[in-house]
């Protein structure tokens, strides 16, 4: 029957981008929870070096410590944990 097989095929996709959905919003609040440990430390020692202080030019270090990666004094990455939490 042809539409049995519409409907198959929707559960299909709608399985697989749920799926897809969740992996992404997994490695959203991964990364999320990684840039608030790293700005938690540098916070704590503002000579932490972190995995991502490549050079100049990629440098975690310098995004974290800048008021922009603040939003009401709270840490960006706490809100992207937050967003990845609620959208998981």
């Amino acid at each position: 029957d042809y539409s049995a097989a519409m409907v198959y095929n929707l559960k299909s996709r709608t399985s697989t981008v749920s799926s897809l959905s969740l992996f992404v919003s997994l490695v959203g609040l991964v990364l999320s929870l990684i840039s608030l440990r790293t700005t938690a430390l540098l916070i704590k020692n503002p000579d932490y070096d972190s995995f991502c202080n490549i050079n100049s030019q990629f440098n975690c270090n310098e995004v974290l410590t800048r008021s922009y990666s603040y939003l009401f004094g709270v840490p960006v990455s706490v809100y992207g944990a937050v967003y990845f939490l609620v959208v998981a």
